[in-house]
């Protein structure tokens, strides 16, 4: 790829003839709901957008929650409060369930292949992911991108300089260096150093600064090229022109703002009765409302920008199949971004041991950021090295938020 990319507007089918009439009653009960009147027949490839008129918008990277105030004709604003926080509650309990069937798959998968082929990075804690800070999607997507674990280590290293003697510090110093030149960063910096009145020395809090810019620019070019292609630098997307890295940037942020935005929307709507919930199920009832409205949000900026959502988008695929002859079946992420960023919205935790995340890698690996409702956690990226290997396993009970 070269050059400005400008792709028109498309869609491809990927939803089956038995999931038809399932999605067309949840789409129709869901107009009466928002109190929608546009009842045209609905474009199964999964284009056609049904709106809430609370979250109508013009500017999507500006979306707010209409949320303050609002109660049903019979409620009042207290009772509304309480009824919100019973509703999180069940969907808290829904959540906790589905991850304890996660846990036991998980279990079963490691039976079947021996146990764990691939070790956590250094740096990471329990449970394999990398936060995301301050809305910093680079860093994070970068931190999971590095197959050594160094930036998962850095800020530890900052934070022990402080404590050690100056020939530890040192030993700790030049132990990054070797390990950034067997990684393959070319000029790694040397030492920073300072001279005042005192005298002079290795600052090493500023050296290790100055690595871990160094080793993150490396692992940032790493990660671009497989993402975009060599000439990334070179590629403009969408009618405004962003750069690959600004475009990762704009989609994660209408990602995670959208997901906020239908959360509370959701948990609204419950409370006042006004969506449904089947069978008990509220956070497979709050998950799917989430889901239209976050993939509503998103192909309301592809359409904007004029690109191709379409399965064969190498820009970017909006609730597209991937699939790959090695691997049985096919995965639907919320989003791919460029040849392998993977973005998707969930209620319940995933990480490196999930069947669905182990899957997806199968089919093409890739950098996986799972985005979740703020007051729910936020959102997380999984390292490539915590995912498991993918093997295949008996469908157990339950449904997926």
């Amino acid at each position: 790829m070269s050059g400005a990319i400008q792709s028109a507007y498309a869609s491809d089918g990927n939803s089956s003839g038995s999931e038809q009439p399932k999605n067309r009653m949840a789409l129709e009960e869901n107009r009466a709901v928002l109190g929608v009147t546009n009842t045209r027949e609905p474009d199964w490839s999964g284009t056609t957008k049904y709106a809430d008129a609370r979250m109508t918008v013009s500017d999507v990277g500006n979306m707010t929650a209409d949320t303050g105030g609002t109660t049903s004709d019979d409620m009042s604003a207290e009772e509304l409060a309480a009824r919100k926080r019973e509703v999180e509650q069940w969907v808290a309990r829904d959540i906790r369930g589905q991850e304890a069937r996660d846990e036991s798959i998980a279990g079963a998968q490691l039976f079947q292949t021996g146990g764990p082929a691939r070790t956590m990075p250094r740096g990471f804690g329990s449970g394999g992911f990398e936060m995301i800070r301050n809305g910093n999607w680079d860093n994070a997507l970068n931190v999971a991108a590095d197959p050594f674990g160094l930036l998962g280590e850095l800020p530890g290293l900052k934070g022990d300089l402080a404590q050690l003697g100056q020939i530890e510090a040192k030993n700790r110093i030049d132990d990054m260096r070797l390990r950034m030149m067997d990684a393959g960063v070319k000029d790694v910096p040397d030492y920073t150093r300072y001279i005042s009145g005192n005298g002079s020395g290795i600052d090493f809090q500023a050296t290790a600064e100055n690595l871990g810019k160094t080793y993150e620019n490396h692992i940032r070019d790493q990660r671009m090229r497989e993402t975009w292609g060599d000439d990334y630098q070179n590629l403009r997307i969408g009618k405004s022109g962003m750069t690959p890295l600004a475009f990762e940037q704009k989609v994660l942020d209408i990602h995670q703002r959208a997901t906020d935005v239908a959360y509370e929307r959701g948990v609204e709507l419950i409370a006042q009765g006004k969506l449904a919930v089947a069978d008990g199920q509220y956070a497979r009832t709050l998950g799917s409302f989430i889901d239209t409205q976050v993939r509503d949000q998103l192909r309301v900026l592809a359409k904007m920008e004029g690109i191709n959502d379409s399965s064969l988008s190498n820009v970017w695929a909006i609730n597209r199949r991937i699939k790959s002859d090695g691997v049985e079946g096919y995965g639907i992420p919320d989003g791919r971004i460029g040849h392998n960023t993977y973005h998707d919205t969930t209620l319940a935790r995933k990480d490196g041991y999930t069947p669905q995340i182990s899957k997806w890698n199968a089919i093409r690996e890739g950098n996986f950021l799972i985005v979740r409702p703020t007051p729910l956690g936020g959102s997380y990226v999984i390292p490539r090295d915590a995912i498991q290997p993918y093997a295949p396993h008996p469908r157990l009970p339950g449904r997926r938020l």
